[in-house]
Parts: structure tokens; sequence; C-alpha cells
């Protein structure tokens, strides 16, 4: 192989390597690389903030795929069409609906016994337990 060759395929080989490989890495993207890119910040890196969701929802992979798509605006999630393409969300849709058993762990019960804090005693009592959410808190009239 002359020099001149042997100049030009390295200089092939270290361009594709130099822009290619950007190219190259975007077509094995999967799901979970994915969540992690463009989900993990607000919803945990292992999908920890997902738990409690309706599971009914999450086996309807169109109300899902429309989810990513459009966003929630109501709880600050933005749409995301514009920044992931449609092999990306049914990549996503395949990772998140895969791993369900992580998105619907189930919300350890409530330890009902007394509760003391520095100025008042307490005690600690589910009120429903249907409606998977695992935040909120209200006084009651007792």
């Amino acid at each position: 192989m002359s020099k001149g060759k042997l100049f030009a395929l390295v200089a092939v080989l270290l361009l594709m390597f130099l822009f290619g490989f950007n190219v190259i890495q975007e077509g094995k993207r999967g799901g979970q690389l994915i969540y992690s890119e463009s989900c993990a910040a607000c919803h945990g890196p292992n999908m920890e903030k997902l738990v409690g969701r309706s599971k009914l929802a999450w086996d309807n992979k169109d109300y899902v795929v429309e989810r990513i798509k459009n966003g929630n605006p109501a709880v600050g999630m933005p749409p995301f069409k514009d920044l992931l393409v449609k092999d990306d969300i049914d990549k996503l849709v395949k990772y998140l609906l895969t791993n369900l058993e992580t998105l619907n762990k189930e919300i350890p019960k409530v330890d009902s016994s007394l509760h003391s804090s520095k100025e008042l005693n307490y005690t600690l009592e589910t009120v429903v337990d249907s409606i998977n959410i695992p935040w909120g808190m209200t006084w009651l009239p007792n």
C-alpha cells in the first residue's frame, strides 16, 4: 500500500471517528439511555418518581406515547415531540412499559402508632388507599 493510500485511509478513519461516531452511537440509543438523558432529572434515575401512577394508564401504550409527546403542563412536564424522534419515543415507551413493576411499587403501609415531635403527639392514618398518589396531607376534623 502506497503512502498516499495509507494517508487517505487514516484520514477517512479519523474523520469517521470524529464526525461519524456520534451518528453511529445515535443509532444505538436504547430506551434506558433516552430515559436517563430526557426523563431521569425529574422522574429519578430509577423511575422512583413515577411510582404510584395509575397502572391502568401505564397499560395503555397510546396514553404513554401521548404523554411523552405532549407533556403535562398542569404538573410541569414539558412536551418532547420536538425533542425526540418517533423511534426514540418508541424505544422510551418500550423501556417504560417493560419496567412497569418499577413504576408501580407498592406504597408502604402507614405506621399508625403514636408519633411525637417536640411540641405535639400525633398518629398517621390512611384515609384512602386506592388513589395511587403517595403524597398529600390535610388536617381532619378530629
